[in-house]
């Protein structure tokens, strides 16, 4: 209990939800098709992270790019030039095919005296959970290449610390995706902002924000996100805090979901992004990159499954409260006007339809992506399967792909032997429904018939009538990824979001912080003040008055 009350210090306290449970009386036995191994297991939030764990220099880069000298001393043995950087081969062990075991608990009819009858409820995302743990312990661990980029004054205690966690990631999803290439990891201390600015932005172009660093910075915090390049390949950031208490359970633990959750991040953009992540430059990066298209619920959900599952370990208590925190995460904001236990089946594909966009991680405290792509998650791997999710994932690149017909929608019938719709309908938006919902029991009543078509791989799409709203003067379909910097005023943007939004909700990203007003300066990429004092879009002002902005 002392461990749970340092940990609810980190997290928003969590309302009442509750999954697709599955009844097992006393007398039913579950038996699992592998064992698993909870002693071994690699990921627990008990285990005391020793600092004094060494880590051979021959496995990490420490590569300061600016003259100021870092606070350890590092002596290396052999004389190593400043701009030098080791790329770590970690050596492979044998390499053991995961197997994926779904395991399904039959309930079996008792007739017991109901004063001697007990039930024991066992939730959908707890079997998904244990599985995951189960495969943590038994996946072979070759790693992957990785180089680290640490900034001057992150100590070696600190440096030592995040290269295991990251580590460990990698040993963990290595060998499933086999990449032949390296993963590149900056490690920056909170101390380093403009170290991080003068190496960082050149590399970042046009996605380099300048004020991520001052968001998340903290002397005592772990925090990291993954980096897209201006050349289309990705990478990953973390800022260490200078007084991280190393002997501090809550902190360790923190630090390890933080870190799976980036470096799952990682393995993502790199399978869905070709070696040369060509397709994936700014100028084409809407209609040719498959990263970029994915559904609003895989990205943030895939990497908060299994942060959830491996950082909290076999700690029941800690995983039902930082899984309902997320779960929350859609209403935590007291400014949020999002109530999911409200939606219903059509509420609920409106989102699942969305793509990987801004109105998927919104303002004003509505983050539908970690909310929805969690419980999307869970449901999809109880379904078909960790292995099955892995097939589908890395056959992605594979496919051709477009803004209309992204490439993991043929993907997902291929793998799956069903329609992705097919799935929403049949498993995907029950189980939200059910989760979602204020006691769990939310009512089901999903007819197919009355949901409006899919805008994906639909040629009815791809060919608007006259009479279609315009985006710059073109008619133009309910498209996915428009945006705001895409319409010629605010004017075109609300008349495009009103057509559309009662059957396929904001599919354009116009109204990220969801009051129905489209493209405002309250909205992702929305209007700015002009230099004459008028409030428009950026491409409707001759000149944009900045300060103003802020």
């Amino acid at each position: 209990m002392k461990k749970l009350g340092i940990v609810v210090c980190f997290l928003l306290f969590a309302s009442a939800c509750s999954g697709t449970s599955e009844t097992v009386e006393t007398t039913t036995t579950v038996a699992p098709t592998t064992t698993i191994a909870s002693t071994t297991t690699t990921f627990t939030p008990t285990t005391t992270f020793t600092p004094t764990t060494t880590v051979t220099s021959t496995t990490t880069t420490v590569v300061p790019t600016t003259s100021v000298v870092p606070t350890t001393s590092v002596v290396p043995t052999t004389s190593v030039a400043p701009t030098t950087t080791t790329t770590v081969a970690p050596t492979p062990t044998t390499t053991a095919t995961p197997t994926t075991t779904t395991v399904t608990a039959v309930p079996t009819t008792t007739t017991m005296p109901p004063t001697t009858t007990t039930t024991k409820q066992v939730e959908s995302w707890e079997i998904v959970y244990e599985n995951i743990r189960e495969i943590a312990v038994e996946r072979s661990r070759p790693g992957q290449n990785i180089e680290f980029i640490e900034s001057p004054l992150l100590s070696e205690e600190h440096s030592s610390f995040a290269r295991n966690l990251y580590m460990e990631v990698s040993d963990f999803w290595g060998p499933v995706f086999d990449l032949d290439r390296t993963m590149t990891i900056f490690l920056i201390s909170d101390q380093d902002q403009e170290w991080w600015e003068t190496n960082l932005k050149p590399i970042q172009g046009y996605f380099f924000d300048p004020n991520w660093f001052t968001s998340k910075a903290s002397p005592t915090w772990v925090s990291g996100m993954g980096g897209k390049a201006i050349d289309g390949s990705n990478h990953l950031v973390e800022i260490v805090g200078h007084r991280v208490d190393l002997s501090d359970p809550a902190t360790i633990w923190y630090a390890r979901k933080n870190i799976i959750h980036e470096g799952t991040h990682w393995f993502q953009h790199a399978v869905l992004r070709s070696p040369s992540g060509e397709e994936c430059k700014i100028e084409t990066i809407k209609e040719t990159c498959r990263d970029e298209q994915m559904s609003c619920w895989f990205h943030e959900g895939h990497a908060s499954l299994y942060e959830q599952a491996l950082a909290s370990g076999h700690d029941k208590e800690l995983e039902k409260i930082t899984r309902l925190t997320r779960l929350d995460s859609m209403r935590s904001n007291p400014e949020s006007t999002v109530d999911p236990s409200t939606f219903n089946s059509k509420d609920w594909l409106k989102l699942l339809r969305y793509g990987r966009t801004t109105s998927c991680v919104g303002s004003v405290g509505t983050r539908l992506a970690y909310a929805l792509g969690l419980a999307t998650m869970e449901i999809m791997h109880h379904d078909f399967g960790e292995a099955k999710i892995n097939q589908w994932i890395s056959s992605i690149v594979s496919h051709p792909t477009s803004r209309l017909c992204p490439a993991w929608i043929p993907a997902f019938e291929e793998t799956f032997g069903e329609t992705v719709e097919d799935w929403y309908f049949r498993s995907a938006i029950p189980y939200l429904i059910e989760v979602f919902s204020e006691d769990g029991k939310g009512e089901i009543h999903i007819d197919e018939e009355n949901h409006p078509p899919t805008y994906y791989c639909s040629p009815e799409i791809s060919d608007p009538s006259v009479d279609s709203p315009t985006v710059q003067g073109v008619p133009t379909g309910p498209e996915p990824m428009i945006q705001c910097s895409e319409m010629a005023s605010i004017l075109e943007a609300q008349i495009w979001f009103d057509t559309y939004f009662e059957d396929y909700g904001d599919l354009g990203s116009l109204d990220s912080n969801l009051d129905g007003n489209a493209c405002t300066r309250e909205d992702t990429g929305g209007a700015v003040i002009c230099s004459d004092g008028t409030v428009e879009l950026p491409r409707a002002c001759p000149q944009v008055n900045s300060s103003a902005q802020d």
